[in-house]
């Protein structure tokens, strides 16, 4: 598991969605969705 992709789930979840976290993040929306799906397919 990345470290990376644990901080970008608790930042979405924090921030109450994928496009409000990857803006803070300075990443695309579909980088942030990338890495939430590389977590779940983890778990």
């Amino acid at each position: 598991m990345k470290l990376e992709n644990l901080k970008m789930f608790c930042l979405v979840v924090d921030e109450g969605s994928i496009s409000q976290a990857a803006r803070l993040s300075f990443l695309s929306q579909p980088a942030v969705t990338r890495q939430i799906h590389q977590l779940e397919n983890y778990l």
